[in-house]
């Protein structure tokens, strides 16, 4: 019996990822390779979620989120950017830094917009706060809401909380 090479194609749709497609391309060892649509976390994004870390902002890891990997304890390096990672494989990944503790204590959260957006609502910030911020600022013109929704977190994360 011969086995024949077959290209596999998941389409995602674009309101449940920020990733359009992702191919499993047959002899890569199960690594897909993955046609990114503008998702990169700048500097100031993975410095803001190591800032939510430290404020208490609690994440319990899931497939489907990106993570920083500030002390590049994983191994190989990302196909992303440098020491940042989409959790895929949930097994794996805890396997690999030993277990869901110390993966939660080495990896930081980087939110997708809509993590963020859900983040804020949890908050007590309306969606008519977000929009407004987000036009005062220009940010959609300039392609840079989801660091403005991340400055949006760290400005309601550090805010004492609200008595009624």
């Amino acid at each position: 019996m011969e086995l024949q090479a077959v290209a596999i194609t998941i389409v995602i749709p674009e309101h449940l990822s920020t990733m359009s497609l992702a191919t499993w391309q047959p002899g890569s060892f199960l690594r897909p390779v993955l046609e990114e649509k503008d998702m990169k976390f700048s500097s100031r994004q993975c410095a803001l979620a190591i800032q939510f870390k430290e404020m208490g902002l609690e994440w319990e890891p899931t497939v489907g989120n990106y993570v920083y990997d500030a002390t590049a304890a994983v191994k190989p390096s990302s196909p992303f950017q440098e020491h940042v990672y989409f959790l895929l494989n949930y097994d794996c990944f805890m396997d690999r830094v030993g277990g869901v503790e110390r993966f939660k204590t080495i990896m930081t959260w980087l939110p997708t917009w809509s993590d963020a957006r859900e983040i804020l609502r949890s908050l007590g910030v309306s969606n008519k706060e977000v929009q407004d911020e987000l036009v005062r600022s220009r940010a959609l013109e300039d392609g840079s809401e989801l660091l403005k929704l991340y400055e949006l977190i760290a400005q309601h994360l550090s805010m004492p909380p609200q008595t009624p």
